[in-house]
């Protein structure tokens, strides 16, 4: 034990001491390579062990763990300096350790400042780290380190104050593009890919968790068009999946109905704050202001510090993102496994609930083409799951309108196929379908109101039975179906 805890110290030091310097020596990294080695990642596991013992009181275990993750920090920088072949797995195992620890304690009411930038250092290394070229079991293994530390800043609410301030928005743009570049890259095994879009995942529920949003705004733009261009090219079922559930949490993390009411309530405010300051200078009267104001609101406990600082509830900006969505959404509507169709409405339908003030209409005819599409899929599940979507949207002018403007479509298309082709079956099944998609959005006083496009579906049925005389049976269907709706 003296020998290791000689080791131990010495390779403590070596790496405190001279981390820092531009220019390692031979002698440095020959006694670096020998002294961090498995015995002392042992050793530093049995001194955590006996910490998440309760071997030690409140205060000391505060103290050990601090000094450890700054050996740790100092570890990761020597490691990104001198390329130190040192035990990967332990390290893991080390770090996996120092997350359990600050889980465990999260009632610690002071967590000295210096740990949260100790474990930021730490991530900025480890993105470094990620750049460079290394094995797939290495690789995967740095990439379970991030992922520890993130999920760890995700749940103490110490670690998530300081990650998620306006101060550390370059940490955070270097984590998402790490995840990004490793989840676009096809090179990449499938396991690296889908750990980074988990880590992304978690990256951003934690930011919605610390209600600081302003990092994800900020990237936001980034994130789509790259997610995008992965659902366009890849045919990975997991990997789509994943695409939807980046870009739902994204979206829904900074333009959710909560974050839009608070936008409203800042520019009241602002508006405000500016007109009492023009009626101020007309009157000639002190002027409160704008800084004093914020800091006052700080002091009541109102702050707007999680807001952007530019307003992502503008027109243009949410007319791209829905832009995006939809045109993801309509190609992974019509995928073949049945998994990205679920949930392609499982997305749609969570972002209609929880950003319907920030996107309104916009978002309401997406959620109309989407259930459009798959009411008539072949699996009843997704069938039943694609009525109740429709059932959701709200505005029975819109809806009337855009089933008038389909069913026009339809009759002048069909006409066109059937006397070009012959085939009516096709058309007639696309008919029948339009007619459900009104039953189950309670549209069928459309046809009694507007005699003409009911008069415009019939002679198109009944054009068509004249071509081919197995269309009779599907016109009576169709007929059946209309005479229910007069009553």
């Amino acid at each position: 034990m003296v020998e290791e805890l000689r080791d131990f110290h010495t390779a403590c030091a070596l790496i405190t001491i001279e981390a820092s310097k531009s220019q390692p020596t031979n002698e440095l990294v020959a006694k670096l390579n020998t002294s961090v080695n498995s015995t002392v990642f042992l050793f530093i596991l049995f001194f955590i062990e006996a910490i998440l013992l309760e071997c030690l009181s409140d205060k000391n275990k505060q103290m050990a763990m601090q000094m450890l993750l700054f050996i740790t920090r100092k570890i990761t920088e020597a490691v990104l300096k001198y390329g130190l072949k040192y035990p990967i797995d332990s390290f893991e195992e080390l770090i996996e350790k120092i997350c359990i620890f600050y889980r465990s304690n999260k009632e610690f009411a002071i967590i000295n400042k210096e740990v949260p930038l100790t474990v930021l250092r730490m991530i900025s290394n480890i993105c470094v780290l990620l750049e460079k070229p290394h094995g797939t079991p290495t690789f995967d293994c740095i990439f379970r380190i991030l992922g520890n530390l993130i999920s760890m800043i995700a749940e103490v609410h110490v670690f998530r104050k300081v990650l998620y301030s306006l101060n550390n928005v370059p940490v955070a743009a270097a984590i998402v593009h790490v995840c990004l570049e490793v989840f676009q890259a096809t090179s990449r095994d499938i396991r690296s890919r889908l750990l980074a879009a988990r880590i992304l995942r978690r990256f951003i529920l934690g930011a919605k968790r610390a209600d600081y949003v302003y990092q994800i705004a900020f990237v936001l733009p980034g994130v789509l068009s790259r997610v995008h261009m992965v659902a366009v090219s890849d045919q990975n079922s997991f990997i789509l999946i994943e695409t939807l559930l980046i870009v739902a949490n994204a979206v829904e993390t900074t333009m959710n109905n909560r974050m839009f009411d608070r936008s409203q309530k800042c520019k009241d405010d602002r508006a405000l704050t500016g007109s009492i300051e023009d009626q101020s200078i007309k009157d000639g009267t002190d002027v409160i202001s704008v800084e004093r104001t914020s800091e006052c609101s700080k002091e009541a406990g109102v702050s707007y510090s999680h807001l952007p600082q530019s307003d992502i509830f503008v027109d243009e900006n949410k007319n791209i993102i829905v832009d995006i969505v939809k045109q993801m959404l309509a190609r992974l509507c019509s995928n073949v496994d049945f998994r990205v169709r679920m949930h392609v409405i499982s997305c749609v339908k969570f972002l209609y609930m929880r950003c319907e003030k920030a996107f309104g209409k916009v978002l309401e005819r997406a959620v109309e083409d989407v259930g459009t599409v798959l009411v008539d899929d072949k699996y009843e599940r997704i069938r039943q799951e694609a009525a109740a979507l429709l059932k959701l949207t709200r505005n029975k002018a819109l809806k009337e309108e855009r089933l008038r403007r389909r069913i026009r479509e339809l009759c002048r298309t069909i006409r066109i196929q059937v006397w070009r082709d012959g085939d009516v079956r096709v058309p007639f099944q696309q008919i029948c379908g339009i007619i459900r998609i009104t039953k189950l959005t309670d549209l069928a006083s459309m046809f009694t109101s507007d005699e003409k496009i009911l008069e415009e579906l019939v002679d198109c049925m009944v054009s068509c039975a004249v071509v081919n005389r197995s269309a009779m049976e599907l016109v009576v269907e169709v007929d059946k179906d209309c005479k229910k709706f007069g009553k």
